[in-house]
């Protein structure tokens, strides 16, 4: 007769690989490359504009500033991936602000490189004017958009959340497998 090993061994053995797939799969989205590189280059009355820094707003409204452009006038600088980024002004050496008046926005959904066309001329862009105050300044702001998809802190938490739903059901179903009789096989069973 063959003798057949325990079925809390093969049932152990299965809840070890569902425990270590929990734990593993939360580690690999925490260390995945979240961040992309955006590029271009900035002038001023047609020279490059070295020191100036580019500011973008990214489409979950956080402003991300580039490091000081070189004497060609290019700069770069890390953002994360999965949001849409708006070059919306330039800063100079001086600290001032200026504006960009027709910003067009820039995807970035995967790692990589991503270069902004075309060059942004300071000198054809208008002046900032001061802005009135406004009794009511919740009138002036648009309505926010739902951001469609999900964030990458989404992502890590829907992750933790599995991967601890998974160590529940795996302690579950190992303290209920250790209540189990052993399989006894005997040749002188009917």
């Amino acid at each position: 007769m063959i003798d057949w090993p325990d079925h809390g061994c093969i049932v152990r053995a299965v809840n070890a690989l569902t425990l270590l797939a929990a734990v593993v799969v939360p580690i690999g989205v925490t260390t995945a490359t979240d961040s992309a590189t955006l590029e271009g280059f900035l002038a001023y009355e047609t020279r490059p504009a070295e020191g100036w820094q580019a500011v973008f707003v990214a489409s979950n409204h956080e402003e991300f500033v580039s490091n000081p452009a070189d004497a060609d006038g290019a700069y770069s600088m890390e953002v994360p991936v999965g949001m849409r980024y708006t070059l919306v002004a330039g800063v100079d050496p001086s600290g001032e602000r200026h504006a960009i008046t027709n910003p067009v926005p820039q995807w970035v959904r995967v790692h990589g490189v991503y270069t902004i066309p075309g060059v942004v001329d300071f000198r054809d862009q208008p002046e900032d004017e001061e802005e009135e105050e406004d009794d009511d300044p919740e009138a002036a702001k648009p309505p926010k958009k739902p951001k469609p998809g999900m964030s990458s802190k989404t992502k890590k938490i829907l992750g933790y959340s599995l991967g601890a739903a998974a160590v529940v059901v795996t302690v579950v179903t190992v303290s209920d497998s250790d209540d189990d009789p052993p399989l006894v096989v005997s040749p002188s069973s009917p």
